[in-house]
């Protein structure tokens, strides 16, 4: 059993520090009425207003919009970065108001642009995040080739980080972010720029922890064929929270909804422009 930092839970009555308990509440993740704003010059922008949700154990949950929409703001608000303005945040069954140290002792958070120092080699890299994080010397050997093994990265430890691919990078990065088994990982679109067989590999990576080692995972993403590997899916725009189900629920309410054309003699982005001016259509695209 995992070890935790000493945590203190307060009740009506009394409160009790705790040691050495692993925590298992209902939802590994309850975010309540949340909103989050920032102010830039005199403008404020509002990155999230009142957003409310609860993931389910033992499932990789997906969290999906496009640019703007408030998915950074709110990974950063789960991993204890940012505070909200308003509303309340419970990661793994505590506050993140009053116990921000030992939530971040308990998850796992890889940005979207990842800490890798370059000038230094994966096993470097690995070194620092292992010291970062606590790891006992006595397991980091095994930890260490579990996640090599895992990644493919056993022939590279000795290259520098600054001469991996971007895809060699990422997995790196979500190495460095597994080099301690978090109870909660949370993935800020670690896919972006990725190529098809390294996403592939990252997806297998990250199914591993939730099947094999009972991790749960919030993971951000832009691309729609990823969503539909989640078992579940957050649908976020414009800092508001639109819906969570599954995949193929949100499909189904586009059935009827989407068609292609092919157009013969006619340019196509003339097409295009007559197509967006119509009131009938929400959006049009090249394919």
């Amino acid at each position: 059993m995992r070890s935790l930092q000493p945590v203190t839970v307060a009740n009506d009555m009394n409160s009790q520090s705790l040691t050495g308990l692993e925590i298992k509440p209902e939802t590994p993740l309850q975010v309540s009425s949340v909103s989050k704003s920032f102010q830039s010059g005199t403008r404020t922008i509002t990155a999230l207003k009142e957003v409310s949700f609860s993931l389910s154990r033992g499932e990789v949950t997906g969290l999906i919009g496009p640019d703007g929409a408030g998915k950074t703001t709110l990974m950063r608000l789960v991993a204890n970065l940012l505070l909200p303005d308003s509303g309340h945040i419970q990661v793994l069954g505590m506050d993140a108001a009053t116990h921000g140290q030992a939530i971040q002792a308990s998850i796992g958070y890889m940005p979207q642009s990842f800490g890798l120092y370059e000038d230094l080699t994966v096993q470097e890299n690995l070194d620092l995040y292992a010291n970062l994080q606590g790891v006992p010397l006595a397991q980091r050997k095994a930890r260490y080739d579990k996640l090599m093994k895992m990644t493919g990265r056993q022939a590279f430890t000795q290259r520098l980080a600054g001469k991996l691919s971007g895809g060699m990078k990422q997995k790196l990065g979500l190495a460095c972010a597994l080099v301690r088994t978090p109870s909660l990982l949370l993935l800020d679109e670690p896919t972006v720029g990725v190529d098809p067989v390294s996403r592939r590999e990252l997806w297998d990576i990250v199914y591993h922890q939730v099947q094999d080692e009972g991790v749960d995972v919030l993971m951000s993403t832009t691309y729609l064929d990823e969503a539909e590997r989640c078992h579940e899916v957050l649908l976020m725009h414009e800092g508001k929270l639109l819906g969570q189900d599954k995949p193929a629920t949100f499909s189904k309410t586009l059935s009827g909804r989407t068609y292609q054309l092919q157009a013969k003699g006619v340019p196509y982005r003339r097409l295009l422009v007559e197509l967006e001016q119509r009131p009938d259509i929400l959006d049009a695209a090249l394919g």
